[in-house]
């Protein structure tokens, strides 16, 4: 037995060297860029297994598990809006890599065009009704708004939208998921 004292990815490198497999096949059939979000994993060693599979992006949840990750992956999407108090760390990462963020406000737009000095790749977080994070889907006039700005600005290169739903999180089943 393994004695744990603090938070350990324990995991079957085989199980999940198979699901890769399984899930890079499906990505590949269905002519999808597989960007696996690494929140979970949190390890260099699990993310050299992806490269293995022919991943060329991640996902991570936060300024510092970019850096942490920066060293090895060149295509790095924040996949959590934006805290403008941590622009000297994002300056850093977009002088290093293909840096991908989301926000969640025209104000935080603003904010960038005005003090970053190279392109940014920009996605706007909205919330779908389910009150987690982001712009409200209804909320047209300030969708267009982020958008129109945009499309002006010679910094923000606005990607698109991303949405977590979280419907998931309290099914019990596959069916219920389903």
């Amino acid at each position: 037995m393994i004695d744990v004292v603090k938070p350990t990815l324990l995991l079957n490198k085989e199980k999940c060297l198979n699901n890769l497999n399984r899930i890079n096949k499906l990505a590949e059939l269905n002519n999808i860029n597989f960007r696996p979000h690494f929140k979970t994993h949190q390890s260099l060693e699990v993310g050299r297994w992806f490269k293995k599979f022919g991943v060329k992006s991640i996902t991570v949840s936060s300024v510092s598990m970019a850096k942490y990750f920066s060293d090895e992956w060149d295509d790095i999407l924040i996949a959590f809006p934006l805290n403008i108090l941590e622009l000297e760390e994002i300056k850093f990462l977009q002088d290093k890599i293909k840096l991908s963020i989301l926000i969640d406000s025209y104000e935080t737009l603003k904010f960038l065009d005005i003090n970053l000095k190279h392109k940014i790749n920009v996605y706007l977080k909205v919330d779908v009704g389910y009150n987690r994070a982001g712009i409200r889907h209804d909320n047209i006039e300030s969708i267009n708004k982020i958008i129109n700005f945009s499309e002006s600005s010679g910094i923000i290169n606005f990607m698109g939208f991303i949405s977590h739903f979280g419907n998931t999180y309290n099914s019990k089943s596959k069916d219920e998921i389903k």
